[in-house]
C-alpha cells in the first residue's frame, strides 16, 4: 500500500493491539486510519450482552490509544451488524459517539483458510460497483494471499476511476440494514451499560481530549454537504443554500410514515408539509425517531442535531419555521444522516416512505 500510495482503515482487536503494539503504531505513522473491532472477536460474548460488548469496546479503545496515540470513533462489528445488531445496539453506540461501519464488497478472503489470490480478486471484480465502496479484507498471518491480491484490486478500482481514502474521511458510513430478527437472545442494554459507554467510550474520551473541538456553524435551507472532521469524526454536515423568498408550506390530508428497518416515524396531517413539491418534516421528530438528539440554544437561536454520528448545526431563518418547529426537506435531512429513500408509496390516506443506508448502485 505504501508503494501504491493507498490509505486504508485497519479495524483492530484489542488483544492483538496489546500483543503487537509496534504494528499498530506503524499503521498510524504510515497514515492509515484505525478502528475498533472489539477485544476478542468472540460472538457469544459480544452479542449475548451489551454490557460485555461495551466493555470490550472501551478496553480496545484504551489499547489503541496506548499503542498509537489514536482516539478513534470508527467501529466494525465482528461478523458485521446484520442479525448481530438490533436498534438498541445501534442507538447505544451512536449515543456514545461511535461510527459503525460495515462493507459493500466482500473479498471472500476469510471464507476458509488459504483462499487463493486469484479467487479474492475475482470476488472483488464480481461485486457491484457503487459510488462509495468499502472492501472487506483481512490482514492476519494466515491471509498472505490477500497481500498478493492487493495490487490487482488496486489496479482494478483505479481503472474504474476510483480513488482511495481512509474511512474516517467519510461522514456517511456503509452500514447494513437492521434485520427483522437477530441470532441472539439477550436483554436490552441497561441504563448503567449505556452510561458506562457514553462516559468511557468515544464521546467521553474525545470531549476530554479536545473540549475546544466544536461543530462549525451552518445555515438551514438547502441540500447537505459533508466534510471530514478531527480525530476521525465527521464534521457537521452543512445545510446551506441561497437566501431567497420561499414558497409557502402546504398541508396534506394524508398521514406520513417513514420506515427504517423496525423503526417507524409518523406524522399526522398538518404535522409535516409540502413546499415546491418536496416533503418537509420537523427536524426534532425525525431525529428522535432515529434515536438522535436535538438541542436548542435560545441565546444563539441555533439547534444542534446528532444522529448516527453526524452533527448538524442549524440556524433557521423565518421561512424554515412552521408552528414553532424547524422544518427540513426530508430527502436532504436523510442524506445528511447517511440515509436515502428506497421506496415511496402514496395512497389516499397514507404516504409511506422506506429509507435505509446508502446502497450500492450498478
Amino acid at each position: 500500500m505504501k508503494r501504491e500510495r493507498v490509505k486504508a482503515t485497519f479495524f483492530v482487536l484489542g488483544e492483538h493491539v496489546e500483543r503487537y503494539p509496534e504494528t499498530v503504531k506503524r499503521i498510524a505513522e504510515e497514515g492509515h486510519a484505525i478502528g475498533n473491532h472489539t477485544y476478542n472477536h468472540k460472538y457469544e460474548q459480544l452479542y449475548g450482552s451489551f454490557g460485555e460488548f461495551a466493555r470490550q469496546v472501551v478496553e480496545t479503545d484504551k489499547a489503541i490509544e496506548r499503542a498509537a496515540g489514536v482516539k478513534t470513533r470508527l467501529l466494525r462489528a465482528p461478523g458485521g451488524t446484520h442479525r448481530n445488531f438490533d436498534e438498541a445496539y445501534f442507538r447505544a453506540l451512536d449515543e456514545a459517539g461511535y461510527i459503525v461501519v460495515d462493507w459493500n464488497v466482500d473479498s471472500g478472503d476469510s471464507r476458509r483458510i488459504g483462499v487463493p489470490a486469484d479467487e479474492i480478486v475475482a470476488n472483488v471484480k464480481a461485486s457491484r460497483l457503487s459510488e462509495r465502496t468499502v472492501v472487506l479484507l483481512h490482514d492476519s498471518s494466515i491471509h498472505q494471499e490477500t497481500v498478493k491480491a492487493l495490487p490487482d484490486i488496486i489496479r482494478y478500482y483505479r481503472a474504474k476511476g476510483y480513488t482511495f481514502a481512509a474511512l474516517e474521511q467519510q461522514a456517511s458510513p456503509v452500514v447494513f440494514p437492521v434485520a427483522d430478527s437477530i441470532k441472539w437472545k439477550r436483554d436490552m442494554p441497561t441504563a448503567a451499560e449505556t452510561a458506562y459507554l457514553q462516559k468511557h467510550g468515544a464521546s467521553g474520551r474525545l470531549a476530554a481530549a479536545a473540549p475546544e473541538a466544536r461543530p462549525a456553524n451552518a445555515h438551514a435551507a438547502g441540500s447537505p454537504t459533508e466534510a471530514g472532521g478531527r480525530f476521525g469524526a465527521p464534521a457537521p454536515a452543512k445545510l446551506a443554500g441561497e437566501v431567497r423568498k420561499r414558497a409557502p408550506f402546504l398541508t396534506e390530508s394524508r398521514q406520513l410514515v417513514v420506515r427504517k428497518g423496525g423503526i417507524v416515524v409518523r406524522w399526522e396531517p398538518g404535522e409535516y408539509a409540502i413546499r415546491d413539491g418536496a416533503v418537509f418534516v420537523p427536524v426534532r421528530t425525525l431525529a428522535k425517531g432515529f434515536g438522535g438528539k436535538v438541542y436548542w440554544d435560545e441565546k444563539s437561536n441555533k439547534a444542534t442535531v446528532m444522529v448516527n454520528g453526524t452533527v448538524l448545526e442549524l440556524e433557521p431563518g423565518p421561512d424554515s419555521i412552521r408552528n414553532n418547529r424547524i422544518m427540513l426537506p426530508l430527502r436532504g435531512a436523510l442524506a445528511a444522516f447517511g440515509l436515502e429513500i428506497y421506496r415511496m408509496k402514496a395512497g389516499n390516506a397514507i404516504r409511506e416512505i422506506e429509507v435505509g443506508p446508502f446502497r450500492t448502485i450498478a
